[in-house]
């Protein structure tokens, strides 16, 4: 009777930890399709991070070619000094395109700056993500290595008790 009794808790025993690590299992699944989700992530905000230095890089070009254009504007301001009382029209037109040019290259660097920012404000915000799923890893890894150390010393248990059951089984059919 006591025999059938323990055979019956481990039974019990064995299904409440395969539940457990049913669960577990579901969990990891998740956090694995939780983790497909976050490289999924990843990859379009690596994608975001290309086409941001896309940007970056023709901005970048426009801003050497803003500076080349202003300096060429110097040269020809300084060349129309001579000439100034002729051409005072032409000249205001030319400082006009002058001062547009600085406007535009002030707005490349104000846009440069911005990208740099969403840049890193990227960059951590995926280094966090991937931090926290790690960690998320780690719990739920430590905790089927606890249900199974428990397992283990359930049967280990349930294996001396069975053990001893034997050995009363024999006294008591000796006698």
């Amino acid at each position: 009777m006591e025999l059938v009794n323990l055979q019956q808790n481990s039974t019990l025993q064995n299904e409440e930890f395969a539940r457990k690590e049913s669960t577990l299992q579901t969990k990891i699944t998740n956090l694995q399709g939780e983790k497909q989700a976050l490289d999924g992530k990843l990859i379009e905000q690596l994608k975001q991070i290309s086409q941001l230095n896309q940007e970056k890089n023709n901005l970048q070009d426009k801003l050497v070619q803003s500076e080349t254009i202003i300096q060429e504007l110097k040269s020809l301001q300084d060349q129309f000094k001579n000439q100034l009382n002729q051409f005072q029209i032409g000249h205001k037109q030319i400082e006009e395109e002058n001062l547009k040019l600085e406007n535009e290259l002030v707005d490349f660097q104000q846009k440069n700056f911005k990208f740099e920012q969403n840049i890193q404000n990227l960059r951590l915000n995926l280094a966090i993500q991937i931090k926290e799923s790690a960690e998320k890893e780690n719990v739920l890894q430590t905790q089927i290595i606890d249900l199974q150390n428990e397992k283990q010393s359930l049967i280990d248990n349930l294996t001396k008790q069975l053990e001893q059951n034997k050995q009363t089984n024999q006294q008591v059919q000796i006698q």
